[in-house]
């Protein structure tokens, strides 16, 4: 039998709150930082009356019992009587106190929140749900969940303060502005990818998406930084494999099959040396909510970068949801993850089939599959596309937020699955 309890709450709290709300007329600045909505209000009746109060404030409507009360009857008859509003506002109260009782009130909801969540996450795990799809949502509803009066909003002098330090620092080092690619063209365009940027590598598949990211990999790790790969395709052993032939510059082939020379032995030996301070993460089935607590962990662990290979297999959180708006739950996660642990984020996606088909096969944002929220999140997107009759890539840095935008070529190494510079005096 499902036990029966009462969901927390505090009328006295609610009421008292719409009675200085009554008083004073407005939402003051301090009321308005703690972000109360109508369904925060336990009682319907005091949502609703929330609710009327901040249409009539939005549109420049005088505000009275009378205005409220017609207000409350359009949005749901029969409305909240005259009679109700009289009473609330004469409750005893100081209007000073207005932001303690929204509080209150925003706390209680927040507890409310928790206790359905976690109530329907017993139901789905005593149902028997996938795991990974529970936790998901746990992630998920807490993020909601969060309270907005726990973070400390800047001061406009912390916030310049702040930029000052960081414009003086790009000053003394200014080969520390982002993560370089290692790759000149394209580094003179976006001049590394800096902390809490979001980077889409868009392409078509078999154009060397994997590469360009383990590319910047190892450039990185040149740097004396660490960069940890997510990998939902392959195997962490066959991105290793492609590792050490990048930084080793033995034959991928040639380590695959094992016939090396004791030179090459050597070579890729001394090259693991260099990668072990990389993290490579295989798991599959990853949603949002695993690759952000792996992200903070690693991220403690000194974390500078972090690939994820590729976007269309992190496992949506609501597989009911269309694919258009799985996608953008996900790119915005990854946006607002790359924020809050302040490093940069590559993540590969894959562009639409038709980019082939068409006469002109140079891709554009438009192309990257599913969602046009990849665009709208990124701070960074690159496109890859082949050259006929050549091994040079052509890339195209399609949106650059904080930059230039361009396109150039750059050489593609088939048999190390690396990315060089092109040779000077190749034009495209």
């Amino acid at each position: 039998m499902a036990e029966k309890y009462i969901l927390p709450h505090d009328l006295n709290a609610e009421k008292n709150f719409l009675c200085c709300l009554l008083i004073k007329r407005e939402v003051p600045e301090e009321v308005g930082k703690i972000c109360l909505s109508p369904p925060d209000f336990y009682d319907s009746e005091y949502g609703l009356i929330y609710h009327a109060f901040l249409n009539l404030e939005e549109n420049g409507t005088p505000i009275d019992l009378l205005t409220i009360h017609k207000e409350t009857v359009y949005l749901k008859a029969p409305g909240v009587s005259i009679a109700v509003l009289t009473d609330i506002l004469n409750e005893n109260i100081v209007s000073a106190h207005m932001a303690h009782y929204g509080k209150i009130v925003k706390e209680q909801s927040v507890l409310r929140q928790i206790a359905k969540f976690s109530n329907d996450a017993t139901k789905r795990a005593l149902a028997g749900e996938d795991i990974s799809s529970i936790l998901g949502r746990i992630d998920a509803e807490l993020e909601k969940a969060k309270n907005p009066f726990e973070e400390n909003e800047p001061t406009i002098t912390e916030v310049f303060d702040k930029t000052f330090e960081k414009i003086k620092y790009i000053r003394e080092h200014p080969d520390e502005i982002g993560i370089p690619t290692g790759l000149k063209a394209i580094d003179n365009l976006v001049k590394g990818f800096a902390k809490s940027d979001l980077v889409i590598i868009g392409a078509s598949t078999s154009v060397g998406k994997t590469a360009f990211a383990l590319t910047v990999c190892h450039n990185a790790i040149n740097l004396g930084k660490k960069p940890v790969v997510i990998s939902l395709e392959m195997s962490a052993t066959q991105v290793a494999m492609r590792l050490l032939s990048i930084v080793s510059e033995v034959m991928l082939c040639r380590i695959r099959s094992g016939n090396m020379t004791f030179k090459e032995e050597h070579d890729i030996n001394m090259a693991r040396r260099k990668l072990e301070k990389m993290v490579i993460n295989d798991s599959s089935y990853l949603t949002m909510a695993d690759i952000r607590r792996r992200a903070k962990q690693y991220k403690k662990e000194g974390m500078d970068l972090l690939v994820i290979d590729y976007l269309g297999l992190v496992k949506p959180t609501d597989p009911k949801l269309a694919k258009v708006h799985q996608i953008a739950e996900i790119t915005r996660g990854l946006k607002l993850l790359a924020k809050e642990i302040e490093i940069p984020i590559l993540c590969l996606s894959q562009l639409n089939r038709n980019v082939s088909y068409r006469p002109d096969t140079e891709p554009a944002l438009s192309d990257l599959r599913d969602s046009g929220a990849i665009e709208q999140d990124a701070n960074i997107v690159i496109l890859l596309s082949k050259n006929k009759d050549s091994d040079t890539v052509k890339f195209s840095v399609a949106k650059n937020r904080d930059g230039s935008t361009g396109d150039g070529n750059i050489l593609f190494i088939k048999d190390r699955a690396t990315f060089l510079d092109e040779p000077p005096g190749n034009i495209l």
